[in-house]
């Protein structure tokens, strides 16, 4: 993702970052995950950003819903009191204004709005993808369909890059996300569904944005896997990065993916 914003023009500062609270917050609860985000989202306004983005989907959960919770001015509005202990009282205010959003919407909006055509140098003519959001990346918090998905982002950003984005009904479907650890079975009937859908909608990748989605897909034991690209790969492809650069040289399906597309 560093190598394809540098190559959009796109200004990156990675904080000292640490956990959302998503991995606690079903065993410790919300309160937790609160204060978490709200350390992220104050080491966000302390390196000068009024934008946080994330890779994570549930992140991006958790940090949406906190900095809508946070305690305003005279805290009349807000869904949390302030903190008792002072430092954290006084992160709580530092961090509310800080805007939250998911990498991916990051990544695609240069494409998106400046003509694509004038930064991509290798167009992906004729691959053939399925755009799948995942669940959290699909949805908010309140069961809303996120703007990002309703504008067809993510198949636009495809076509953008010269490929074909194929319609099916997986698109924001759920893979099983932590089931993986609990009911693993549950998450492979899921993800062998969904690759079968894409597959017979005729794709020949699957573009994610979702860490957990990707490892739920692509994890699974399957005689005939289908590739997998996060976004910013697919994105970095089609700006002429090497796969190295990409981290494609890790992954075999995606190996194969590339030959087939004359990328060495």
């Amino acid at each position: 993702a560093r190598a394809v914003a540098e190559r959009l023009a796109i200004d990156l500062t990675e904080i000292d970052w640490g956990c959302s609270g998503g991995a606690a917050a079903p065993a410790a609860g919300p309160e937790l995950a609160r204060l978490c985000s709200t350390v992220n989202l104050d080491k966000a306004r302390e390196a000068g950003c009024t934008r946080l983005a994330t890779g994570c989907a549930a992140c991006l959960r958790h940090l949406e819903e906190t900095a809508a919770a946070l305690p305003g001015p005279d805290d009349q509005d807000a869904r949390w009191a302030p903190d008792p202990a002072p430092k954290m009282a006084a992160r709580q205010q530092r961090a509310r204004g800080v805007l939250v959003t998911a990498l991916h919407e990051v990544i695609a909006e240069p494409l998106l709005a400046a003509g694509a055509p004038a930064v991509v140098t290798r167009p992906l003519t004729g691959l053939k993808a399925a755009a799948y959001y995942g669940c959290r990346a699909y949805r908010d918090a309140q069961g809303r369909v996120r703007p990002f998905a309703s504008e067809r982002s993510l198949e636009r950003v495809i076509e953008a890059v010269g490929a074909a984005s194929v319609p099916w009904g997986g698109r924001g479907e759920c893979s099983g996300g932590y089931l993986t650890l609990s009911r693993s079975e549950i998450v492979e009937e899921r993800t062998s569904l969904l690759i079968h859908e894409a597959r017979e909608a005729g794709a020949e990748v699957i573009v994610v944005v979702c860490a957990t989605c990707h490892f739920n897909l692509g994890s699974r034991p399957l005689d005939d896997p289908l590739p997998l690209l996060y976004l910013p790969q697919l994105v970095g492809l089609a700006l002429g990065l090497e796969p190295g650069r990409l981290g494609l040289s890790l992954v075999d399906p995606a190996r194969r993916l590339l030959r087939r597309l004359g990328i060495s």
